[in-house]
């Protein structure tokens, strides 16, 4: 499977190309052998993250063996970093780290989780990331990404998902803009207020 995969990545990528358009791959955050075995490392050949333009890191439902937080700043780190050195690039270049916009409950409850638009609470999660028994990442945690993924020299940030965003006070969408326009300054595209994306 992991053949047929990079076959398909790369005859994905070149038909994409050829149109002048890029490819990226998403991957699990699951690397630390210790702690879940077997990990994401094993799901795909090393030649198929050289072949795609960018690597997504869904660096969100880690295991509880990881920490309380399913996606906390030096766990989504460790990932993104063992995703680049299994990658052996010698870069961070293509690789982006996960942002959840929803949070999961400690302890954990099966696969439960809360929407951020659904927290009532949600001035407590986006100050502190923890709020009616539930972990998501606060602003400051979506700040400590942006820093390091783009200190890394990566190119950013993969949300999950959008629609789960409040739509007025106490964004998460504003505050990785905000902070991400200091990392990397560049004109966003004006969508309208009814215009989403996917």
């Amino acid at each position: 499977e992991k053949n047929a995969h990079q076959t398909l990545m790369t005859d994905l990528t070149t038909g994409m190309h050829a149109d002048g358009r890029l490819t990226c791959m998403a991957v699990g955050g699951e690397t630390v052998t210790a702690l879940s075995s077997p990990n994401h490392l094993n799901y795909c050949n090393v030649a198929t993250l050289g072949v795609v333009d960018y690597v997504n890191v869904m660096t969100y439902d880690f295991p509880v063996a990881y920490g309380a937080d399913h996606s906390n700043v030096a766990a989504s780190q460790t990932s993104v970093t063992n995703w680049k050195n299994y990658s052996g690039l010698s870069s961070y270049s293509k690789f982006l780290i996960g942002i959840p916009f929803y949070g999961r409950p400690n302890p954990r409850a099966g696969n439960s989780t809360q929407d951020y638009n659904l927290e009532s609470a949600y001035t407590t999660a986006y100050a502190s990331g923890l709020a009616s028994g539930f972990y998501y990442n606060s602003k400051t945690m979506m700040e400590q990404k942006v820093d390091w993924i783009m200190t890394q020299g990566g190119s950013g940030v993969l949300i999950w998902d959008l629609g789960l965003d409040r739509a007025s006070l106490y964004t998460f969408q504003d505050a990785i803009c905000a902070r991400m326009d200091t990392a990397c300054p560049a004109p966003q595209p004006a969508l309208g207020s009814d215009f989403g994306i996917c």
